[in-house]
């Protein structure tokens, strides 16, 4: 595609700013030099003839339609790259999440088993002794 290069004083290059809002500037400028010479092709067909006129009207009015069709087509592209984006982060999230709940398990796993590993050993130290463990009847204390 051929580029066009040219200098305009700042109080035009701050009206285009202002007016291409969040578009591209050089597709802002595509389009309006377009739409100008729609309107020039109208006039010069108004002059002439009125049918031909209808239909550059017409044209004029796709042309328009067209361009704002691209405007919100790309309007649109930007927001799903951000929501393809967003969505990314929140996986990330969700798996770091999932894996953090993975080592607060396995931690929680780890200090049941240490301190079912405790209890034997007390319950081990807790039994008599097997001298102690002679067989008496009810009625003998001693």
């Amino acid at each position: 595609m051929p580029q066009i290069t040219l200098r305009v004083e700042q109080e035009l290059y701050d009206s285009i700013e202002e007016k291409k809002g969040d578009r591209d500037r050089s597709t802002f400028l595509r389009d309006v030099i377009i739409a100008y010479f729609a309107s020039q092709k109208n006039t010069a067909l108004s002059q002439g003839d009125t049918v031909d006129s209808q239909e550059s009207a017409n044209a004029s009015q796709e042309i328009t339609n067209v361009t704002q069709l691209h405007y919100e087509n790309e309007y649109l592209k930007k927001k799903l790259e951000d929501l393809a984006v967003l969505h990314e982060n929140a996986v990330a999230l969700h798996s770091q999440e999932k894996q953090d709940m993975s080592n607060k398990l396995d931690r929680a796993m780890q200090l049941v088993s240490q301190e079912q590993s405790i209890n034997m050993t007390m319950q081990k130290q807790l039994m008599p002794a097997p001298q102690e463990i002679i067989k008496k009847s009810w009625w003998k204390f001693w």
